[in-house]
């Protein structure tokens, strides 16, 4: 009897993926291939990755499983903790067109690919993007410990900011089809 009933359950599962996946919800290009597995979700998706050399892991808005979560950890966590390709997480359903893009970069191969998953996903022609970059100047604390004077940190600190700045708009020039965008 329980056989019967999973078996059942997975045909669903299934066919409601089948209808996820049609045209025309996937344009003029080749719908995804699908799969059911049964198993440990968080497990199931880090293999997935793996078999399919996946280049971008894309997830829904989280399932509520709180107690599954406490003691294993989301979804998300286990994939981000792969570090096997990168991970987008998709909260809702957009309504529309991205008009209003924010990157949060660093100078990492990470930041790299995230520039192109960007231009490549959700940068449309008519889209701004914009880029934050948290930088905090190395040592700057200690400099006061050390006795350097109000003037030279703050031309250390500047220094470094122009560096940091430098840097990110360098790995944009490099990897952006836009960089003046």
């Amino acid at each position: 009897e329980p056989e019967r009933v999973l078996e059942e359950s997975l045909q669903v599962a299934l066919a409601d993926m089948d209808l996820r996946a049609r045209p025309p919800l996937w344009g003029p290009r080749r719908p995804p291939a699908l799969e059911v597995r049964v198993g440990n979700p968080a497990r199931l998706v880090v293999d997935a990755i793996r078999d399919a050399s996946a280049s971008l892991l894309v997830l829904g808005p989280r399932s509520k499983r709180p107690l599954r979560d406490a003691l294993e950890g989301s979804i998300a966590e286990k994939a981000l903790a792969a570090q096997l390709c990168p991970v987008l997480i998709v909260q809702d359903r957009a309504s529309l067109r991205y008009r209003r893009v924010l990157l949060a970069l660093d100078h990492s191969n990470a930041s790299a690919a995230a520039v192109r998953a960007a231009e490549s996903l959700v940068l449309s022609p008519a889209a701004t993007a914009r880029i934050v970059h948290a930088h905090e100047p190395p040592y700057q604390g200690m400099l006061g410990y050390a006795g350097v004077g109000i003037e030279s940190r703050e031309a250390y600190a500047s220094d470094s900011i122009r560096e940091a700045r430098r840097v990110v708009r360098e790995m944009l020039e490099n990897e952006s089809t836009n960089a003046a965008r």
